[in-house]
């Protein structure tokens, strides 16, 4: 396991060069950590080809760019890439970015390249997302300044609970593909689309206490969306799920799902706007609620 410190004594920015780090050649292996001081140097670096290393290090005087000229791995657990006031680049062309742990920076910028941690935090400065795909797992994702989503997915794996905080502002499509929940706070419009693919009874999209409008589709396989103290507003709704509205207003203007379980706790209520509504329904245990006129089935499933 080697420690390089950034030094660029060459003064050519490139990550593999002989001389620009404290020791012999540059971190290239799995147990290599590449450090960057901001006081040995304080200059941009550019990577040229592929890496694989154990992790990426710095200090708060660091605030110069890292640049990804090929693909980079990282697989250091928790923090895998900790850039505290430094910028991370992917967007020279369409290079992955993977690491095993958490993804902390000041900057991050995306092309149409894929990034996939544990966890991504952008603190302060501004994400601007990858219009691939940004997977991320059980550390969630939370961005502290400006995000520009780019038309790109943010992917959720999680295995355990989650926390997904864009801080009110607009995200594009959302995607769960994993087995836990997913506690999305301080948004305010999914302009694409929500899928839900959930892998087990757990896999569950919340929203938390804010009220959420998805302007796409949103589709609910084999796994959840829980609206309790929320509102939420979607364009088009479909899926073979289970929809619980435990509490506030689910509003929908389509539903084209068959198979699609809404499920309609005591203080839950919802309005299909897209339709004339009928007067309200009263059900066992149920809030009276606006249905819609529909020429296809659907679950209508009573709270206790």
């Amino acid at each position: 396991m080697t420690d390089f410190t950034w030094t660029n004594g060459l003064g050519t920015n490139v990550w593999e060069a002989n001389g620009n780090w404290n020791a012999a050649g540059w971190p290239d292996d799995i147990t290599d950590t590449a450090i960057f001081d901001g006081t040995s140097s304080n200059t941009n670096c550019n990577t040229t080809g592929n890496l694989t290393i154990f992790k990426i290090s710095s200090t708060a005087s660091y605030t110069a760019t890292i640049t990804l000229g090929g693909n980079l791995a990282t697989t250091d657990s928790p923090f895998s890439i900790n850039l505290v006031a430094g910028k991370l680049d992917t967007s020279t062309s369409n290079y992955s970015l993977t690491t095993t742990g958490n993804l902390t920076c000041r900057n991050l910028t995306g092309n149409a390249s894929a990034i996939t941690c544990r966890g991504l935090a952008v603190t302060v400065g501004t994400y601007s997302a990858t219009s691939g795909v940004t997977t991320v797992g059980n550390s969630g994702f939370s961005v502290s300044g400006t995000f520009i989503h780019n038309n790109g997915t943010i992917n959720f794996n999680n295995t355990n609970t989650t926390n997904f905080i864009p801080q009110w502002q607009d995200v594009y499509n959302v995607t769960l593909s994993g087995s836990g929940y997913v506690i999305l706070q301080k948004v305010t419009n999914i302009l694409g689309d929500l899928t839900i693919n959930g892998t087990g009874p757990n896999a569950v999209f919340y929203p938390y206490y804010d009220s959420v409008t998805v302007l796409g589709i949103t589709t609910i396989n084999n796994a959840g969306l829980y609206l309790d103290n929320s509102n939420l507003t979607l364009n088009e709704l479909a899926g073979t799920g289970l929809l619980d509205v435990k509490n506030n207003v689910l509003t929908f203007n389509k539903l084209t799902s068959t198979n699609l379980t809404i499920k309609v706790e005591p203080e839950g209520y919802v309005i299909n706007s897209g339709q004339n509504a009928r007067k309200p329904l009263t059900l066992p245990y149920m809030k009276p609620m606006k249905l819609p006129m529909l020429n296809i089935p659907c679950k209508w499933v009573s709270g206790t």
